[in-house]
């Protein structure tokens, strides 16, 4: 027999979700990736943890399926080391007095940039001193379109900015020797992204102005402002870059996209 009291229970419930869904309640089963979620699996595009190379020498320019950058212009050197982090990390810093901006460029196998669905970007960051540093997400070979913009300002600032303008600046977030994580999870159908950095998001579901014209996502690029000191140094490791049409979460939850194809340029 039918509870009596099903279908009032049933109606106030919906309307119960309904009212806090409205008033920005998240849904408990998205809380882990409002919480900056792990994932597994996926389609690796990009991984270097520089744990295989030898130490206190120029690394290579072998790109993605090598684990190493690119591209290291001739302004900057980038070796690894053992020195900020518990294992081999990448030291970037000016091979001689800086006379305009440089960054170390890294790109995804195959020189693919991501088009379409979502994909996964992390990179952990330790800055050796005080300077002015930059991490940009562009397209391969490029720098016209950006993605992402994220500027580490001489004073432990941070301001967050892309092709549609300024995020968010924050106060406070680094000083030499610090640990800085930046993930970045970017749905390139709806072209939107989420920023969280340390774990905390600082950009949720931001348009990031780049209006679609068959490029995409396909470059990582770590260095320093022209005006800084040549003894600026920041260390780099954990860079993971990944699609996520098939990964699964931490809480076993899969998301539901479109498989994102990409394209080579």
């Amino acid at each position: 027999m039918k509870h009596p009291f099903a279908s009032t229970c049933l109606g106030f419930c919906l309307s119960t979700f309904a009212a806090l869904s409205s008033a920005g309640v998240p849904d408990p089963a998205l809380a882990d990736e409002i919480a900056d979620p792990e994932a597994t699996g996926g389609t690796i595009l990009l991984q270097a943890d520089f744990n295989a190379l030898p130490l206190d020498t120029p690394i290579g320019q072998g790109g993605a399926a090598a684990g190493q950058p690119f591209e290291v212009p001739s302004l900057l050197s980038a070796i690894v080391r053992n020195s900020a982090f518990p294992t081999p990390s990448l030291d970037i810093g000016w091979a001689g007095d800086p006379i305009t901006a440089a960054t170390v460029r890294f790109s995804f196998l195959g020189e693919q940039e991501v088009t379409d669905g979502l994909v996964d970007i992390r990179i952990d960051l330790v800055p050796g001193s005080w300077s002015q540093y930059n991490v940009y997400l562009r397209e391969h070979g490029g720098a016209a379109r950006s993605y992402s913009t994220i500027t580490l300002g001489g004073s432990g600032g941070m301001t967050i900015s892309d092709a549609a303008g300024q995020a968010t600046s924050v106060g406070g977030i680094w000083s030499p020797g610090s640990l800085v994580k930046l993930h970045w999870r970017y749905d390139m159908d709806q072209r939107i992204y989420t920023l969280w950095v340390n774990d905390v998001p600082r950009v949720t579901d931001r348009a990031f102005g780049v209006a679609p014209d068959g490029r995409g996502i396909g470059g990582l690029l770590v260095g320093m402002a022209w005006n800084t000191p040549t003894n600026s140094l920041i260390s780099v490791d954990n860079i993971d870059v990944r699609r996520i049409d098939d990964v699964i979460f931490a809480d076993s939850f899969e998301p539901a996209s479109p498989t994102a194809s990409g394209s080579q340029h």
